[in-house]
């Protein structure tokens, strides 16, 4: 009985903290100025720095939005999916409007 309830809490504690933690991720991957590993994306942080897993360093990660729609992003250049405009890079010092 002890070990069913310590599975259940350790399933719970995974299923509460994963999302947290996703969105953590996804936020900084977003936001202009963060450092990111080349080889392990999932690395990321808000100064340069070391990769913690393969010790390269970090690079600064470019994000690119549409001048019409702030809402879609995107990692590298392309077009718009609502208009066909063109990305254009966001720069560190300016946030992005949703």
């Amino acid at each position: 009985m002890m070990r069913k309830r310590l599975f259940l809490l350790t399933l719970l504690a995974a299923f509460c903290v994963s999302p947290l933690m996703a969105e953590t991720i996804e936020s900084a991957k977003t936001k202009p100025g963060a450092f990111t590993c080349p080889m392990h994306p999932e690395v990321v942080s808000a100064t340069a720095g070391v990769c913690s897993k393969c010790k390269m360093k970090l690079v600064e990660r470019a994000i690119f939005v549409c001048p019409m729609h702030p809402e879609v992003i995107a990692e590298k250049p392309g077009k718009c999916s609502k208009c066909k405009m063109a990305l254009v890079k966001k720069s560190a010092g300016k946030p992005i409007k949703k």
